[in-house]
């Protein structure tokens, strides 16, 4: 026999209840004016700030990280960045268009009101509604916060059997708000009619102009002076053009004529509620998909029956409720979502209406405080621009350009969350999010301009490729193969050479590989048989199928210009990065890689040159006696690099790059710490690494030789066996140390080393 479930115990409801109870008091979701004119004196700018300003300090809220970019410090602002749901995707990187919408939304708060349409710009898949729902999810948290609260009001007629004045107007004795009687908190069988306000004015709007301002004025000289007082009267503009809608105007009127011109008694019949901006349920937050026509209507809401129980006096009145997505979204966020593939005329209202802030409905005007945002791709803006009605659009748009990103560090965070699922079962190997990022980016680079630059610039950009010129916009990674000058002079015109490439009509990141394009390589290279992991080399082939289908992607029909838009060129270069990254990791697992040998012996031999170019002694760490320099370790060292240079010459130019790095860094080589030769010298350091690599390279072949020719390479047989050779046990220190040292699975481990080996050991 089945047993019926258990029924909730009645102390669990009781503690429910009453937790619901208390955060409904404390949230103040219900209101008389009274009580709500008590919380206005309280903290006036809280409750009084407009659309622009409200978003604004929601952007602030979340608050704001100095990130470093290239050595140079930008703004990110979290809300952008944070998940608010379990399926949202937060936005990676794009700090200049955070930078431009804080911008434009400070402008909108100096003027007192948004009076122009935002439009995000850019290529297919470069997040600009990512971007947008991020700003909507953001508000939709911010307006639960009790910074972010948001109050409207609605109209409460009492029952004639409760209330037996004309229009329902009497006294309640002692309710809400002390001595001021209100309906506010009738309880709803006592309730005849409730008239909400479609708009959500702010209820402050209910007392008239003459009277508003003085008030506002008491609040005002009520705050000392200082920035907080400066930042109140900032809000004059916004108080002063608080306006009723056509509706709530006429009950008004209505109202305040039965009353004999008694506010108190009007205002029995107003109910402050407390709303939450929410996408969803299209409260402040809307989002127009391209459709035909304007996004409001008028209906007539005395016709409907619901409206009978009014008191006859409203009954007689033409009231109108004004509907649609811009009413929906007012004293919030509006987003037009692929405006211009709308026609014209289904927005052409929006000149108007963005630089008003109101909206024209038959007889009847609505004013909004909304800050209008739109989404277009590149494409079709261009072609706006030569039609004839753009000049009368341009003086009321703000354009912001949302560019695919230019740093593979960045976009390879894009492909984190989609490469986790996409893999299933599978292992993900390491590298793989961030070559398919590295190639993507590759993608959208444009041969450097060598035009009106120096002649020394004008060469080394001559030579710089697109794997190059990823990696100097990623992390500022100047090139090994150009001497110091060449390396100064790229560093110091990086930003100009960023920004010039983005002011020409086609930048930087107009075209190129889509992240929304390469999400799908990323499952379909999951779901590849021939590959028992989701890595690179899944991915390559994916890629590789990819770039044969021209007809699909306009960038894959760019002519190559060397090395740019070479894309079967580019994946070669990237294939060969995965190699080296590898080839590194195996030489660290094997304990091959002598990293601190190296570091030993390059800071050895920069002392006795620094000693020896200064004419000095050199001091020895370990007694603390000043000695002559080592003439032989000089030699011994640059014979091992291969140095060909005039060796005076060579030395002097290291202790030159050493000042440059002095200069540059002025904090670390004043601080007493030990200089980081490997950092200021990598072209040392690689070649150091290649001459130790030369010297194990049999062995590694050897070793080699048991992941490629051995069918189903055992670790676990090998380690059982009573000995191994040498070449065993390198195998298992391989095998073994990618795995605890760089987070690969066994069979990824596996893949990698077998790759590697049949490239370049084989």
């Amino acid at each position: 026999m089945a047993t019926s479930p258990q029924e909730p115990k009645t102390l669990d409801l009781n503690r429910i209840r009453e937790s619901v109870r208390t955060r409904f008091e404390q949230s103040k979701r219900v209101l008389s004016f009274e009580e709500y004119l008590g919380l206005l004196a309280s903290d006036p700018f809280r409750y009084l700030r407009g659309g622009p300003h409200y978003l604004l300090d929601a952007i602030q809220h979340f608050g704001i990280d100095e990130v470093p970019v290239r050595g140079v410090t930008r703004k990110r602002y979290r809300i952008f960045e944070k998940s608010f749901a379990e399926n949202h995707q937060p936005v990676v990187s794009h700090e200049n268009v955070q930078h431009e919408l804080v911008r434009l939304l400070t402008s909108f708060v100096r003027s007192g009101r948004a009076d122009k349409l935002i439009v995000l710009h850019g290529p297919n898949g470069s997040a600009k509604s990512t971007f947008v729902r991020s700003l909507l999810a953001g508000l939709e948290d911010y307006s639960k916060a009790n910074e972010g609260a948001l109050f409207s009001f609605s109209w409460v007629f009492p029952q004639d059997s409760f209330e037996k004045a004309t229009l329902g107007l009497g006294a309640r004795k002692a309710t809400i708000g002390g001595e001021t009687d209100s309906f506010a908190a009738l309880d709803h069988e006592k309730v005849a009619a409730v008239v909400r306000s479609e708009l959500r004015e702010n209820p402050l709007a209910l007392i008239p102009h003459e009277d508003r301002m003085m008030l506002f004025d008491e609040w005002l000289h009520a705050i000392p002076a200082g920035a907080e007082r400066d930042r109140l009267a900032a809000l004059r503009p916004t108080v002063s053009k608080l306006e009723l809608s056509h509706k709530n105007a006429i009950i008004f009127e209505a109202l305040l004529n039965d009353c004999k011109g008694d506010l108190k008694r009007v205002f029995r019949h107003v109910r402050v509620e407390r709303f939450y901006l929410s996408r969803r349920f299209r409260t402040g937050l809307v989002t127009v998909e391209p459709q035909f026509g304007v996004d409001a209507q008028l209906r007539q809401v005395t016709l409907d029956r619901s409206m009978s129980l009014l008191p006859p006096a409203l009954q007689s009145l033409n009231l109108f409720q004004l509907e649609g997505d811009l009413v929906d979204g007012n004293r919030g966020v509006v987003e037009f979502n692929d405006l211009l593939k709308r026609p014209l005329e289904s927005f052409k209202y929006l000149l108007g209406t963005s630089e008003t802030g109101t909206v024209t409905l038959g007889h009847v005007m609505a004013y909004l405080d909304t800050v209008f945002i739109a989404t277009t791709n590149d494409r079709q803006l261009e072609a706006f621009r030569e039609h004839p009605e753009f000049n009368s659009f341009k003086a009321r748009i703000e354009l912001i350009k949302v560019p695919y990103l230019l740093r593979y560090s960045e976009e390879a965070k894009v492909y984190g969350e989609t490469a986790r699922r996409a893999a299933g079962p599978k292992e993900l190997m390491p590298h793989t999010t961030s070559l398919l990022a590295l190639w993507a980016v590759m993608t959208r680079l444009k041969r450097p301009n060598a035009k009106n630059k120096s002649s020394m610039l004008a060469g080394v950009l001559e030579n710089l490729g697109p794997l190059a010129k990823a990696k100097l916009y990623d992390s500022a990674d100047i090139p090994e193969n150009l001497n110091d000058e060449e390396r100064r002079e790229l560093k110091s015109a990086l930003e100009d050479l960023i920004l010039e490439q983005q002011n020409q009509p086609f930048y930087e990141g107009y075209l190129g590989a889509s992240a929304r394009e390469l999400k799908v390589v990323l499952q379909m290279a999951a779901q590849n048989d021939q590959f028992p992991t989701l890595g690179p080399g899944a991915v390559f082939a994916e890629l590789d199928k990819l770039i044969r289908r021209p007809l699909d992607f306009e960038y894959l029909r760019i002519e190559p210009n060397q090395g740019y838009h070479d894309y079967e060129g580019m994946l070669k270069l990237v294939r060969q990065e995965w190699l080296n990254l590898v080839d590194r990791e195996m030489e660290a697992c094997l304990e091959l890689d002598r990293k601190d040998q190296i570091n030993e012996s390059l800071e050895r031999y920069v002392r006795n040159v620094m000693a020896n170019v200064r004419k000095e002694k050199v001091k020895n760490r370990i007694t603390g006696q000043f000695e002559e320099v080592d003439e032989s370790l000089m030699t011994e060292f640059e014979n091992f690099i291969s140095v060909t240079d005039n060796r005076e010459d060579y030395r002097r130019n290291l202790i030159s790059r050493l000042g440059a790095w002095s200069i540059e860094n002025p904090g670390r080589a004043a601080g007493g710490q030990a200089l980081p030769y490997d950092k200021i010298f990598t072209d040392i350091v690689k070649r150091l690494r290649a001459k130790f690599h030369e010297q194990h390279v049999a062995k590694i072949r050897t070793m080699g030789a048991l992941f490629v020719e051995t069918a189903g390479f055992d670790v676990e047989a090998l380690k059982k066996r009573p000995s191994t050779n040498e070449a065993e046990g390198l195998a298992i220190r391989v095998f073994e140390g990618m795995q605890a040292k760089f987070g690969y699975g066994p069979a990824g481990a596996k893949e990698a080393l077998t790759e590697l080996i049949r490239s370049r050991y084989h």
